[in-house]
């Protein structure tokens, strides 16, 4: 019975942790916080040549 009440209590403070993660997140996108998902395509298919372009950086 103990584990069992352990284990809910862990699945909800991971649906609540999951939950704020969320609502940041909307935050940083409505802040305009994004990047477009073009460039982070070219920057990720440039990681495997001589030239890899440099790390994106949020505006």
């Amino acid at each position: 019975m103990l584990f069992a009440i352990c284990y809910m209590n862990k699945i909800n403070i991971e649906q609540e942790e999951r939950s704020r993660l969320t609502r940041e997140a909307m935050l940083d996108v409505k802040a305009g916080y994004v990047v477009d998902h073009q460039a982070v395509q070219d920057w990720v298919d440039s990681l495997e040549t001589d030239n890899p372009l440099p790390a994106l950086v949020l505006p």
